[in-house]
């Protein structure tokens, strides 16, 4: 901890502290709890068998042992040593070839480099913060009984981050307790404050009396984390046994009290204030995105380019009169309702797929053979098949006539959120939804055009996989419709246990009208396989061209076209594109975080303290009681300087070190949230002391204090 100053912050602990400790009035003189005395520096003890020592650690545990008359265990060899290294450090056990990597290296200084390697990992951040996570109450949900989701990962990434990159313990507090007051915060100091939105958050009850509560919750959490300290007694009156007051507890509670957040908050997800968050290696997986997208593109362009002599040989090789045709599309076809086939209230699903017919059935002569009239009360179930997810490739659609309401082919589950997909039609217009959590996580495209109600027309969604509106096209009979779109944030799963839908979704949207030949494919088709399936040859032209007389542009779509229906290798470089995108696409959508943010203008709010009948303005720390409201950033008196981390604080790197020494051995000193006149007294005090004064030296940063 370098301990320097910063303006306009300051650590709640330290006014506290000297607010409650002390004071100049007190004229009897008494001797202090050892834990409210700051740590003195001393020297190693003295130990009759040097050799065994290796560090000063070994000598405060050697002369521990000698005065208890005990033996040091005897040296842990090198198994043993990496597997407790990689355990500590890690939390996970070394693998076969570290251990014999290391078993091997007989230089000297092997030890420090395993060390080394060690705190180089990533996952060192990820095991040193578990601690931090549990007493600052990390979770993902807001808690109470409703427990909606909510987003606190970017803090937890904070902490990781942090840690990885070594950051002295004084900016870790600072950022976490006022990142947000320091002169131009950048995203992630702000992103730290999060810290203090860890608490519950319900959806239910009195606004005010939960907007206190989570003060409350602040208050006793920073003190806990920080000093080790439970101040809760104080929220009801002067604690009876430490030096500190009721009156202490909510100077204290006023630097949490001049916030912006809310008490209900009736909704699920994140709540105000919020940061929008960006990962910092964003540009960097950009860039390596956009090196893979490029390759990929050369390579399918490349295919196009050398498919002329195959093209050749398949042209030569087409029966004569089959160059007005193109074959219907099998590969992939994951359901086929021809719709033509009654069976009672069973309907031919193609396969082994049976689909089960919910209302009267109205068979009906249609463009292929038969198909079903649903008049508004008649649907088909088809089950659990085609449970498709956002970022698979997936086509689907049919025939349909007479309808302006409803969906066409539908797996979605209303009561969820609407979570799922469809083709729906709404006052004749085509829409398509894909959907995690309707409106805020999802899709959506309509049609710029209605469907005519009086004739046959084949509508049909191809979707690549990629979560994005550009990845979905939409056709009628066989020709791409303009679409526009007013959400296209699909970020969570489409899946849903409810099953496929013919003529509704589940259990809304009933289609009244006729349906025909629904199909359903495990891959996006191409716009020649579309204009097959609606009875066209989008080859045709091309194909009634003599191959002399084709232009460039012309000679590119023939060989497209034959590759998107023939070559196996094209497609799948199609399919990599379309992954490759949405992993672009996905890259750059922001997260929200919940932060801290103070109001513009200070508020006074009054609270009654003892027994008192009558309210009494509590001032923050060391604010004369008249003087006005402060924010949570400014200094406790006007005359004040900046307050910041305090090199000689009593607690702080007392309950820091103790901290670490649990991690490594399962136990600390003793019970960091027990410090009190009443508490336990630490197994090894003068060991702790000189750890807390080697932690200030040495800025508190964390691979220092493994080391």
């Amino acid at each position: 901890m370098s301990m320097r100053c910063l303006s306009l912050v300051w650590l709640a602990a330290l006014v506290l502290l000297h607010s409650g400790l002390g004071r100049a009035d007190e004229k009897v003189e008494f001797e202090r709890h050892w834990s409210f005395v700051p740590p003195r520096a001393s020297r190693p003890p003295e130990v009759r068998d040097t050799s065994w020592s290796r560090g000063a650690i070994d000598r405060f545990v050697l002369a521990r042992l000698d005065r208890e008359g005990w033996k040091p265990s005897a040296e842990a060899g090198r198994r043993t040593l990496i597997r407790r290294l990689s355990l500590d450090l890690l939390g996970l056990p070394p693998s076969v070839e570290e251990v014999e990597a290391f078993l091997a290296d007989r230089r000297p200084g092997a030890y420090g480099r395993l060390v080394d390697r060690l705190l180089a990992s990533p996952r060192f951040g990820e095991r040193m913060a578990i601690e931090w996570l549990d007493v600052s109450r990390y979770a993902d949900t807001h808690g109470y009984h409703e427990d909606y989701h909510r987003d606190m990962w970017p803090w937890r990434d904070w902490v990781i981050r942090s840690l990885n990159d070594n950051m002295p313990f004084d900016r870790f507090t600072i950022e976490q307790l006022a990142g947000d007051l320091l002169p131009n915060p950048t995203q992630q100091q702000i992103t730290a404050t999060g810290f203090n939105r860890n608490h519950g958050v319900t959806a239910s009850g009195i606004s005010e009396e939960y907007r206190v509560e989570y003060v409350l919750d602040r208050v006793r959490t920073t003190a806990t984390a920080w000093m080790g300290l439970t101040l809760a007694c104080a929220q009801c009156h002067d604690h009876k046994y430490d030096p500190f007051s009721q009156q202490d507890f909510y100077r204290f509670f006023a630097y949490f009290n001049s916030v912006t957040d809310k008490g209900v908050e009736n909704r699920a997800g994140n709540v105000d204030p919020l940061i929008q968050v960006v990962p910092l290696d964003q540009k960097s997986v950009e860039q390596k995105l956009a090196t893979a997208i490029k390759e990929l593109e050369r390579q399918r362009l490349a295919r196009v380019a050398e498919a002329g002599p195959l093209v050749a040989r398949w042209e030569k090789s087409l029966p004569k009169g089959s160059k007005r045709a193109v074959a219907v599309p099998t590969d992939g076809l994951a359901v086929h309702c021809r719709l033509d086939e009654a069976a009672g209230q069973e309907i031919s699903g193609g396969g082994s797929l049976k689909a089960s017919l919910v209302g009267p059935a109205q068979w009906i002569s249609a463009k292929l053979g038969g198909g079903l009239q649903l008049g508004g009360k008649t649907y088909a179930s088809l089950g659990d098949t085609a449970g498709f997810d956002r970022t698979d490739s997936f086509s689907y659609g049919g025939w349909v006539r007479g309808a302006s309401t409803g969906a066409i082919v539908s797996r979605m589950n209303d009561s969820a959120d609407y979570r799922g997909w469809d083709v729906y039609l709404s006052g004749g217009h085509v829409e398509v939804h894909m959907i995690h959590s309707w409106p805020d996580n999802a899709m959506y495209v309509k049609s710029a055009g209605k469907l005519p109600t009086d004739k046959w027309t084949h509508v049909f969604v191809s979707y690549d996989g990629s979560s994005r509106v550009a990845g979905i096209s939409l056709y009628f009979n066989g020709k791409k419709q303009e679409v526009g779109s007013t959400r296209d944030a699909l970020s969570g799963t489409i899946r849903t246990d409810k099953p496929l839908h013919l003529g509704r979704r589940n259990p809304s949207g009933i289609l009244n009208g006729a349906v025909d030949d629904v199909r359903i494919y495990s891959r996006a088709l191409s716009a020649v396989e579309v204009k097959a399936l609606a009875g066209g040859n989008g080859l045709s032209e091309i194909l009634a061209i003599a191959p002399r007389k084709r232009t460039p542009t012309q000679r590119t779509d023939l060989a497209r076209g034959y590759l998107e229906l023939h070559d196996s290798r094209y497609r799948s470089l199609v399919d990599r594109l379309a992954r490759r995108r949405s992993d672009g696409c996905l890259q750059q959508e922001p997260s929200d975080g919940m932060v801290m943010q103070d109001l513009k203008a200070p508020v006074s709010r009054s609270c009654w303290c003892g027994v008192s009948t009558t309210s009494t303005g509590i001032r923050r720390a060391g604010r004369s009681r008249g003087a006005a409201p402060a924010a949570r950033g400014a200094p406790a008196n006007a005359s004040d300087g900046p307050l910041a981390v305090d090199d000689d604080h009593p607690l702080t790197a007392r309950v820091a070190v103790n901290r670490l020494w649990q991690v490594a051995f399962g136990r600390g000193w003793w019970n960091p949230a027990r410090i009190r006149t009443q508490g336990e007294q630490p197994s090894h005090p003068k060991l702790l002391d000189w750890l807390a004064r080697e932690y200030v030296r040495a800025a508190g940063t964390p691979r220092h204090c493994c080391v």
